[in-house]
């Protein structure tokens, strides 16, 4: 890259090759291509030679590179721009990727194109230049089949594009049916994807059985706090519970979704954000073309009472977290509205994991024996907390409710295990 990027500024500005007679970075004896470092040199030395000229590199597919490569790369580029600004040279580089692996960048603007204006015109746009089919009414009934299953993927339409132009190159007869053979290849993408690197495999586990078997979608504070939760009991986060009340806090749950989910989950745009997968294709990866169990094989065909049994000890560590217990201890107001909110603005995931800590318990009790759990489970300390977040008067636990619970009917499996 260094070496296609300096030529093609050497060729654009011929009097930049005057660089190349600097005997300190190139030797006259010098006859094979010069160094990773001192490529990187001279780039840096043609820059600064620049002038009053202005220059913009594009650099794409971030994604496909050596992840550390690509962080010493924009390191190197950073160090450049700060460099342009003392020399007074108009330099900007424009980088390309997916949503992972996140890059940080020092000082940038960070678009993401399927949230901007005009992103399904593009698509649309996309569709009509690459889609190789003569009849304009099969066209317009095509394009909007494909933006309304797209929701805003380029990914999808480039791949349904390119599967329809064979089909309509062969036969033409089942041009609609081939929409369908999409999905495979996407599998094939995502299994690409999941599977690059094997950094950060606990965390991408506790991302997909989240999004797959949550209760109720999660807002990003809890999603990050249910993430942190199940890795610390694996000794793989901080012992300190993260704040969720720092100035970049809505960044660290962009990178922490971004980054667990390795791209394939995202913050919707609704006005109560969620984290969802980026498209209904992952889903359908995970579990009807059995990628879970391609990628975890121990987990075998009966992953949802293991998955369910990882999200209960979550939730379990959460709610009798120690910090919680004192914070709630500590409570000096009385009124419920007022203790709710006080509590969720430091702990976000602590109304889900009280609520349901139960209802994943009883999930995995179809084939993972919760008797000990049961046994052991803090039934007095984890009535107030239920009750804090209880809507509902009449639902509520009494102090000395049993551990049986009145609402046997909730969980039948728990009930079953727990009266033996």
């Amino acid at each position: 890259m260094y070496r296609s990027l300096l030529l093609q500024l050497l060729e654009g500005f011929p009097d930049l090759q005057k660089i190349l007679d600097k005997p300190d970075l190139i030797p006259r004896n010098q006859v094979t291509c010069p160094s990773l470092n001192i490529l990187k040199d001279l780039f840096r030395s043609a820059i600064s030679a620049l002038g009053e000229r202005a220059l913009t590199c594009f650099v794409d597919t971030l994604d496909e590179c050596d992840e550390q490569q690509v962080r010493d790369m924009v390191e190197f580029f950073e160090e450049v721009a700060e460099q342009c600004v003392e020399y007074n040279v108009r330099f900007q580089v424009c980088f390309s990727s997916r949503h992972y692996p996140y890059i940080d960048i020092k000082s940038g603007i960070r678009l993401t194109l399927e949230g901007q204006d005009g992103h399904n015109e593009d698509l649309r746009h996309y569709i009509s230049k690459h889609l190789r089919i003569q009849d304009p009414a099969l066209i317009d009934e095509l394009k909007q089949m494909i933006l309304e299953k797209a929701t805003g993927i380029f990914l999808w339409v480039a791949l349904v594009v390119d599967i329809l132009n064979k089909e309509n190159r062969r036969r033409r007869i089942a041009l609609q049916s081939r929409l369908q053979a999409v999905l495979s290849k996407l599998s094939e993408l995502f299994k690409d994807i999941l599977t690059r690197d094997q950094e950060n495999i606990e965390d991408l586990l506790l991302s997909i059985m989240w999004i797959l078997l949550v209760k109720w979608l999660l807002n990003p504070g809890e999603y990050y706090h249910a993430i942190w939760s199940g890795l610390s009991l694996k000794g793989l986060a901080d012992v300190k519970m993260p704040s969720v009340n720092t100035s970049d806090a809505s960044d660290c749950f962009n990178k922490c979704i971004i980054s667990s989910s390795k791209g394939l989950a995202e913050i919707t745009k609704a006005r109560n954000p969620t984290v969802q997968f980026i498209h209904e294709s992952v889903r359908d990866f995970l579990i009807r073309d059995k990628g879970l169990y391609q990628l975890w094989p121990e987990l075998g065909t009966d992953w949802e009472s293991q998955a369910h049994e990882r999200l209960k000890l979550c939730c379990n560590a959460y709610v009798f977290h120690e910090v919680i217990v004192n914070a709630i201890d500590g409570q000096q107001s009385t009124e419920a509205q007022r203790i709710k909110d006080d509590l969720l603005k430091q702990f976000p995931f602590l109304e889900y994991a009280s609520q349901f800590v139960l209802g994943h318990a009883d999930a995995a009790a179809h084939r993972i024996t919760q008797q000990q759990f049961i046994s052991e489970f803090p039934l007095s300390s984890w009535v107030p907390i239920f009750n804090i977040f209880e809507k509902h008067k009449t639902r509520r636990y009494n102090q000395d409710v049993d551990i049986l619970f009145s609402r046997t009917e909730g969980f039948q499996t728990l009930f079953r295990q727990g009266s033996k």
